[in-house]
């Protein structure tokens, strides 16, 4: 059984084999577009939205709340290379809108002083979460599509799926092998040549994520910026 959709600002495909699959493919389905609905800064009615919009959230959801601690957890492992208040910084890059331009420096600072998720807050007792300054906004742009291929890799297991490939744009989540034994093949882009391949891997019961410069970008004065953002800068 397979699938194609468009969910998460991506063109994303659902393959699975064996029995019960189509049951397997469209829980899988369903269960992304229920994360969409939830988790897009986009959509006014979203939990995303609703935090951005507000400072504070409320009814989340067991896995929405193990969402935003493991997004602080990835902050402190990465010494804060990983922040998803980065929001206002994308905005100011026109991410957003894709009215993409090279920020003035002041607007720049302005928003740069908005990024910093220590001062995001997750009460799980309450099933709720909270930002601490007005202006302070929540993308979760770099974990929601690792986030969904989780949940739908389990949603295809529990349909009886054994063999399967989500690709979730850039988000590769495989369930077993291919139906002949054989391990799944995935290509990965060379980023400064985007014609050729850097390797394919042979991949069983993994996950694989890439990112690269070469999928959002703009270029103004003959330099290219893209949307993979340091908030140190």
């Amino acid at each position: 059984e397979s699938v194609q959709l468009f969910a998460m600002d991506t063109v994303m495909q659902l393959d699975a084999y064996g029995h019960q699959v189509k049951q397997a493919v469209s829980d899988a389905e369903e269960t992304i577009q229920a994360l969409e609905a939830r988790l897009s800064r986009t959509r006014e009615d979203s939990l995303v939205s609703v935090l951005n919009q507000n400072g504070a959230a409320q009814d989340l959801s067991a896995a929405e709340q193990a969402l935003l601690s493991e997004a602080l957890t990835f902050r402190d492992a990465t010494g804060g290379a990983f922040d998803i208040t980065i929001a206002p910084v994308m905005d100011a890059w026109g991410f957003t809108t894709e009215e993409r331009h090279v920020p003035a420096p002041d607007a720049l600072a302005a928003a740069m002083a908005l990024v910093d998720s220590e001062e995001l807050s997750v009460d799980t007792e309450a099933s709720a979460a909270s930002l601490a300054r007005a202006g302070m906004e929540v993308d979760l742009g770099a974990v929601a599509k690792g986030f969904a291929a989780r949940e739908a890799e389990a949603a295809i297991r529990d349909a009886g799926g054994t063999s399967a490939m989500l690709d979730l744009g850039g988000n590769v989540t495989v369930i077993g092998a291919k139906e002949d034994g054989s391990p799944w093949r995935v290509a990965v882009k060379d980023p400064r040549d985007t014609s050729s391949y850097l390797c394919v891997l042979a991949l069983t019961n993994v996950t694989l994520s890439t990112s690269g410069g070469y999928e959002r970008y703009f270029e103004e004065d003959g330099v290219r910026y893209h949307h993979i953002i340091d908030p140190e800068t």
